[in-house]
């Protein structure tokens, strides 16, 4: 790797006085997006109530969601400014989710490293319907995208403990972001293991804690119980590889150890690179595997897969079989990117119909783990900003 080899993500203060253009994009998707998630928004709009009992006290968790599951005691907090909003309008308080969710995305986007932006509209528009999914849906997902953003940085410039909060606070949001602790385990960054810990189990049991200790556990088993019944009930709909090893008619005790034969596969591939630490292209690619194994993968939780595909695109082909990775990446972008889910099909077929964007991610992360050891050498040793 040479001297010259562009970095994935921005230092702080990294074209701060450029890209007038992605701000105005910014602007624009913003304009657009707002009043299609006035109105639809049903996720945020059944989480606002919950956010509201909360602020008034009430038992939370008292009745099962019609599908799925509920969102964590600390997402429920960190929207509650938007369920004061909501008191005085709904549509008031969508469209300022949805325009602080775009503003995370520009923010996201901003932090990409300005020379080298040749990769970034294609891989935004790899996960274009996941995208549009969230604004539609005023889901997490550019929240979380932001925070993983953030979590990047501070890996590269050594901040591992706040690193570690960031990790710790994307936990509490959804909780199969805390396989990123593994990571730190795996880097050993143990004062990063136990802040993110501490961070996740903190902010999770943390807002209940205004019913009483005794009532916030039973608030927690309540969730918990309920979290699990709606994985039973949508893991027939899921875009997890947990749901397609079960579609293939697998018994539930082989989801485990499956999961953590793909972790330690992913880890040993990661370790075979040589001395040089690649935090971008590491963080990326456990991020997508983490996205892969969760239980629930809804399609707008695809969003998270941009900064693997930034990696993958930006690092391009390895020296052997350019062929094989080029179709491999057209096959994952055509699947991840959504266009096939667009139109509705009358007879689905349960391995591909609603399994399309985990096998997309499976094919980015088998395109993507080559490149770790090849571009292993000294990357991110010269990384932006690091102290």
């Amino acid at each position: 790797m040479t001297a010259a080899r562009r970095h994935d993500i921005a230092p702080p203060g990294s074209g701060e006085h450029g890209r007038p253009w992605l701000w105005i994009a910014t602007a624009l998707y913003a304009a657009a997006m707002i009043p299609i998630s006035i109105h639809k928004g049903g996720d945020l709009q059944l989480h606002l109530l919950l956010s509201q009992q909360l602020l008034e006290g009430a038992p939370m968790y008292t009745v099962a969601p019609r599908v799925g599951t509920w969102w964590p005691p600390f997402a429920l907090l960190a929207i509650a400014p938007f369920a004061l909003l909501a008191r005085i309008s709904p549509a008031l308080a969508k469209g300022t989710f949805s325009l602080a969710g775009v503003a995370c995305l520009g923010w996201s986007l901003h932090r990409v490293k300005s020379e080298d932006w040749g990769p970034v509209l294609p891989a935004v528009a790899a996960v274009a319907v996941p995208l549009q999914t969230n604004f539609e849906d005023l889901n997490l997902n550019a929240f979380r995208l932001a925070l993983l953003v953030l979590t990047v940085v501070d890996l590269e410039r050594h901040h591992d403990y706040r690193a570690s909060v960031w990790i710790g606070v994307m936990t509490a949001l959804k909780l199969y972001p805390g396989l990123l602790l593994i990571y730190l385990v795996w880097r050993r960054h143990w004062r990063g293991v136990a802040g993110g810990g501490l961070t996740a189990a903190g902010l999770t049991i943390g807002p209940l804690l205004v019913h009483g200790p005794q009532d916030a556990v039973a608030a927690l088993h309540r969730w918990s119980d309920m979290s699990i019944a709606g994985v039973a009930a949508l893991l027939g709909r899921s875009e997890s590889l947990a749901a397609v090893v079960a579609r293939f008619g697998a018994p539930p005790g082989v989801v485990a150890p499956f999961d953590i034969a793909c972790v330690a596969a992913v880890l040993v591939a990661l370790h075979r690179k040589g001395g040089g630490v690649d935090v971008v292209a590491e963080v990326a690619t456990l991020a997508l595997l983490a996205l892969l194994l969760t239980p629930i993968a809804h399609a707008h939780y695809y969003l998270l897969a941009f900064p693997a595909w930034l990696v993958a695109l930006r690092r391009g082909p390895p020296r052997r079989g350019r062929r094989v990775w080029f179709a491999i990446v057209g096959a994952a972008a055509i699947l991840t990117c959504g266009i096939l889910t667009v139109w509705s099909s009358t007879s689905r077929h349960r391995l591909w119909d609603y399994s399309i964007y985990a096998w997309g991610g499976l094919l980015l992360l088998v395109a993507l783990l080559p490149q770790v050891p090849a571009d292993s050498q000294a990357e991110l040793s010269r990384t932006t900003g690091r102290e």
